[in-house]
């Protein structure tokens, strides 16, 4: 026997869905008020974050609908038919995110592996120029080293930090870091003429 739900729980989903978004929508915004403009990637930050306000919503919504469709018993088998369409859904999509769409040897790249990459790089980035910024106005800024000096061993740090993110980043994606040998030599005399240049000034 089906029994009727009430109005008043109905409105109390509803409710507490609105508040919800109330909530997502002002931690959204006191987010975005923190990140200064000269941030470094603060476009980027303020769109992933505007990208996540957007997402949490969406899963919000639609399971809102879902539990109000759950919770009248003439509306249950939609309920029901959509979470199944909804899972399948989700087991395509996930079969597309990790299927490789590139194999050679033992080298294989998916679309979940450029998004690890994308997501590293940004973070590496965003690492490599604040220990920059930290170097250069709170401890070179405090020695007696040229202006020039300081700005040639903060910039000197920010792009080890580059190199040293791209290497983890290839080796992430499962490229054979034997391969890239030679590059690293490269990297390695650049690193040594530019030590002795900092050195010199000494």
């Amino acid at each position: 026997m089906k029994t009727s739900v009430s109005p008043w729980m109905l409105l109390a989903v509803v409710f507490l869905g609105f508040a919800i978004q109330i909530l997502l929508v002002r931690a959204s915004r006191r987010i975005r008020s923190r990140i200064a403009k000269d941030q470094p990637l603060a476009g980027l930050i303020q769109a992933l974050v505007a990208w996540g306000l957007g997402l949490a919503s969406v899963l919000l919504w639609a399971f809102t609908i879902l539990g109000l469709l759950e919770l009248v018993p003439e509306t249950q088998p939609w309920s029901h038919r959509l979470l199944s369409l909804g899972i399948g859904l989700f087991g395509s999509l996930e079969s597309v995110i990790f299927s490789p769409f590139i194999q050679r040897g033992d080298t294989a790249i998916s679309i979940y592996t450029v998004l690890q990459v994308i997501v590293f790089v940004f973070i590496t980035v965003l690492f490599a120029r604040t220990a920059r910024r930290v170097l250069l106005r709170r401890v070179l800024s405090k020695t007696p080293l040229d202006l020039g000096v300081q700005h040639a061993v903060a910039t000197f740090t920010q792009y080890l930090v580059l190199a040293l993110g791209f290497l983890i980043g290839v080796n992430t994606v499962g490229i054979n870091l034997s391969a890239l040998s030679f590059v690293a030599g490269a990297v390695g005399v650049g690193v040594g003429f530019g030590l002795q240049n900092i050195t010199n000034n000494f």
